[in-house]
């Protein structure tokens, strides 16, 4: 799968509240494209709404350090 089919595909299963399934997608779009703060977003969003909570912790640090003036985190 190309990056941006993985980042569409992530984005609506994470839409469409399928999180888990969501999250290996958004991970490997998130390494293609390490810019897009609102991906960022739904890949920690994912982790935790699946239940890695360790794992959201972990992308969260991950996000700050790519995105450190986010007002989001």
């Amino acid at each position: 799968m190309e990056p941006e089919e993985l980042k569409e595909t992530g984005q609506r299963l994470f839409h469409a509240g399928q999180y888990s399934d969501a999250l290996p997608l958004l991970k490997s779009a998130v390494d293609a494209f390490p810019e897009d703060e609102s991906l960022w977003m739904d890949l920690v969003q994912a982790a935790r709404n699946s239940g890695q909570f360790e794992q959201a912790i972990d992308l969260t640090k991950q996000a700050i350090h790519q995105h450190p003036r986010s007002d989001w985190m």
